[in-house]
């Protein structure tokens, strides 16, 4: 897994001795992601080479004055942008489901049955005022 995230950054255009700094970044921002389960692992590191990738069409974008080029790269890096969003819904989408599957319900006659989340809260207990007693209806006369 180091290998594939270390092979995700293009050390070409910098000096040997940051090469290793960037690799070592790459594989802690996968840990900084912290993946839960096996697929996760995949779109972590699928997230982190396309961040690399978008990072890298931007550097190329800089290094050049060809419009061209520029160009090209930029809409690459618009492409893998769009790409890197994906993957985070993704991820959000199996680590919070919004889905929940209600197998079986039994409902008595009369009774009526509610889908949907719920939320109970506790209201703060209020201090009660006396209510006097009603007052007499005698008319006095005066």
């Amino acid at each position: 897994m180091v290998h594939q995230l270390a092979n995700a950054v293009n050390t070409a255009w910098v000096s040997n001795v940051m090469a290793p700094n960037l690799r070592g970044d790459t594989v802690r921002l996968f840990s900084a992601l912290k993946s839960r389960d096996a697929i996760e692992s995949i779109l972590n590191r699928l997230l982190v080479a396309m961040n690399n990738s978008v990072m890298e069409c931007h550097a190329r974008a800089a290094r050049t004055d060809n419009p061209k080029v520029v160009d090209t790269n930029l809409r690459h890096a618009i492409k893998g942008t769009r790409a890197i969003v994906d993957l985070v819904e993704a991820r959000e989408r199996r680590r919070s489901p919004t889905n929940v599957t209600v197998e079986r319900v039994n409902v008595n006659a009369g009774g009526r049955a509610m889908v949907g989340n719920f939320e109970i809260r506790k209201e703060p207990k209020r201090e009660s005022t006396p209510i006097p007693p009603p007052a007499d209806n005698q008319e006095t006369e005066g």
